[in-house]
């Protein structure tokens, strides 16, 4: 199903050691997107660029959307 383009709340899980333990830290991250797909993509990937030596994104967890 396709809906217009929202505002997602995203928690993602993320780690900066080796080796990966899961949900080291845990950021919230509001985006735009069309779709749950496209809001946890975008979600993981803003959370690694922007977070401090962040290794990996390790989990994501959609926690509210407003169209």
């Amino acid at each position: 199903m396709i809906h217009p383009p929202g505002v997602w709340a995203v928690d993602v899980g993320w780690t900066d050691v080796r080796p990966i333990r899961v949900d080291q830290h845990v950021t919230r991250v509001h985006v735009s997107a069309h779709d749950e797909h496209e809001a946890v993509l975008v979600a993981a990937q803003m959370a690694c660029a922007i977070g401090p030596q962040c290794e990996m994104p390790t989990s994501t967890r959609i926690v509210g959307v407003e169209f």
